[in-house]
């Protein structure tokens, strides 16, 4: 009985949490970057006029106006915005914070993908037989284009409707891909 069935792709599973956003891991004209920054930032620093610079002050120089020292405004290099970026993502992109639980090697999101894709498995949600408003579901992975291969089922029981951007409903699909993983493993 699959009454209810809702088919997903790990894909569209993939939500970037509030307050973050979604970069690559180097910045390259290829992926647009060079292009949106060159130019956009500068540094101030103090230079000493060539022109007066031993001599006392001209009032009528086109360089500093006779101020001797003058703001000059220069473009940050490609080569240091690369730098910079590839500092941030090393400090800020590496694991998750301190206190924040790590998932095994085996069950990180590029796993999972990979083995979604590797021969066309979907998430199926299947309405179980239940009572009141109370909704029991079978979450697991099939395999194939007939569905041939079915992995082990994670039960998921919700009150009320079911909601696609539940974050319990999000990890119990995760949880029924880590299962035909490890299923897949234990052949």
């Amino acid at each position: 009985m699959r009454g209810c069935a809702v088919v997903d792709q790990v894909i569209a599973e993939h939500a970037v949490p509030a307050g973050y956003v979604l970069m690559p891991k180097t910045l390259t004209a290829e992926n647009g970057a060079k292009a949106a920054l060159i130019g956009e930032f500068t540094i101030r620093h103090e230079v000493t006029c060539s022109g007066c610079a031993y001599d006392e002050a001209d009032d009528d120089c086109e360089v500093c106006g006779g101020e001797i020292e003058y703001t000059e405004r220069v473009t940050v290099p490609w080569d240091v915005i690369k730098d910079i970026y590839a500092a941030a993502v090393k400090a800020c992109g590496t694991g998750a914070a301190p206190d924040a639980p790590r998932p095994p090697a085996a069950t990180e999101d590029s796993a999972r993908l990979e083995f979604m894709l590797e021969r066309h498995r979907t998430v199926v949600v299947e309405l179980l037989p239940s009572r009141g408003d109370c909704g029991k579901y079978a979450i697991y992975v099939e395999e194939g284009f007939m569905r041939d291969k079915q992995y082990p089922s994670v039960g998921f029981t919700v009150t009320g409707a079911l909601r696609a951007d539940d974050e319990a409903f999000k990890k119990a699909k995760f949880d029924a891909i880590d299962a035909a993983i490890a299923a897949q493993g234990a052949n």
